[in-house]
């Protein structure tokens, strides 16, 4: 079974803050491989969008992978809150290959949505399947790259369509951006068939 951890937090902004600087490093393209100080990074936000809390107010989830984890807990940052330094010292003698998934209760319809990045991550074969999947149909979803590029660096693009258009059709929709249904039925049996043995191991983080 994958190793895939799972935080629970109570409010969708409280993951997002405790978080936004391991999914940077990992996802956002201004960010990745970059370890910076809060300063820096609310900075940013105010910059481009006058609200240092523009990222936190747009997500309901986060995804990690290990090597994540393994950069920030090897560099001399020093202004981790306590949410952050909660989350290293959790992750901190965990074995490799593992994969933490942050949901809220506040948004649970996106916790699909992060299994399906930790099984992209952790096993080989979903990977591989997943992956064709969207290669087979990669010029039918050009309008969704288009949107999703905003947000996605380009090194996560194939994951996320895979997640978005397999399990989290529901932001597609309200969106108003139209997928494949082919594709979605394949990437979804995919993703029933392996989540059935890859559950989670559940954490209460920062709940009442």
């Amino acid at each position: 079974m994958a190793n895939i951890i799972e935080l629970r937090f109570s409010k969708n902004v409280d993951l997002c803050r405790a978080t936004q600087r391991f999914s940077h490093y990992y996802e956002v393209e201004d960010f990745v491989g970059k370890i910076v100080t809060w300063e820096k990074m609310d900075e940013f936000y105010e910059k481009k969008y006058s609200d240092k809390m523009w990222w936190c107010n747009r997500y309901a989830g986060a995804n990690i992978p290990d090597h994540v984890f393994k950069a920030f807990l090897a560099s001399d940052l020093s202004d981790y809150s306590p949410e952050e330094t909660r989350i290293l010292d959790i992750v901190r003698d965990i074995e490799e290959p593992y994969y933490v998934i942050m949901t809220s209760d506040e948004a649970l319809y996106v916790r699909d949505h992060e299994i399906a990045h930790a099984m992209w991550y952790l096993i080989p074969e979903y990977h591989d399947k997943a992956r064709k999947i969207v290669m087979d149909n990669w010029d039918e979803v050009e309008n969704i790259r288009s949107h999703i590029k905003r947000y996605y660096a380009d090194e996560v693009m194939v994951d996320e369509l895979h997640a978005y258009i397999g399990v989290y059709t529901r932001y597609l929709l309200g969106a108003f951006i139209s997928f494949p249904m082919n594709m979605h039925s394949q990437l979804a049996i995919l993703f029933s068939t392996y989540a059935r043995d890859n559950k989670p191991e559940f954490i209460s983080f920062g709940r009442e």
